[in-house]
């Protein structure tokens, strides 16, 4: 069984800048395989985890137990809690099964949407199948590794230490996740997107978890709003000193 996440750890390293479009074709673009290539793309456009899109095995990670959330509510947890003995108490460990990744029966084609179903990870829940519009730039490659899938088989037949090895490589802070992590911070800005859009497009089960992000974004945005209403108009047109 395996152990935690390949590479940094999400946890301590959150990206929450958007990816801009050029970033993303410019990154796409220096992808060697269109396997790949067609990954960067879902990725850029679904909302779904490395580990939900092509699979992974059984893992098992630490997490704070009820005592280490005490100590870390108080202030008072040690910072290497994670290599403390397990008689300690404050950290127990958490079990994930394997999971099967996209296979090729879980996607088709509506008129011009691909439909994908993707049950969510950490007990979230998503009612029906993403919509993705196929005219998308670089979606045509999305769906021709979905044709020539075979049947009951993975669509993307990788593993995700390799996924995150290849995007690393590449450009050290693309990793995997940050594509979700991406379109989280876009959608949280958009005062257009609601709450329920976003634990809906995510799987998200808990409003808390989209509160995290949309609080930050629109209150920066508030926040640069007021400053701004009291600068000499025009003060956006000055090149930067």
């Amino acid at each position: 069984m395996g152990r935690g996440r390949p590479g940094r750890s999400r946890y301590r390293e959150k990206r929450t800048t958007v990816i801009p479009y050029r970033d993303f074709v410019l990154f796409t673009e220096r992808v060697d395989r269109n396997v790949l290539k067609s990954l960067v793309a879902f990725l850029y456009y679904a909302p779904l985890r490395i580990a939900e899109i092509v699979g992974d095995g059984p893992r098992k990670w630490k997490v704070l137990s009820s005592k280490g959330r005490g100590l870390s509510y108080q202030g008072k947890l040690p910072e290497s809690w994670l290599k403390s003995e397990q008689e300690d108490g404050l950290w127990i460990w958490k079990h994930r099964d394997s999971l099967p990744g996209i296979v090729k029966e879980d996607i088709s084609l509506d008129g011009l949407l691909l439909l994908i179903k993707s049950e969510p990870l950490k007990h979230g829940k998503r009612d029906g199948p993403l919509e993705i519009d196929t005219r998308y730039p670089y979606m045509d490659l999305v769906v021709d590794q979905w044709e020539k899938a075979e049947p009951e088989a993975k669509v993307w037949d990788l593993k995700t230490w390799y996924v995150w090895k290849q995007f690393t490589n590449i450009e050290k802070d693309m990793y995997p996740h940050a594509f979700r992590f991406s379109r989280t911070t876009s959608m949280a800005r958009d005062p257009k997107i609601s709450l329920a859009d976003m634990l809906y497009w995510f799987g998200w089960a808990q409003a808390r978890t989209a509160d995290s992000y949309i609080q930050q974004a629109r209150s920066t945005q508030r926040t640069r709003t007021s400053i701004e209403r009291n600068l000499p108009t025009g003060w956006d047109k000055k090149e930067d000193q």
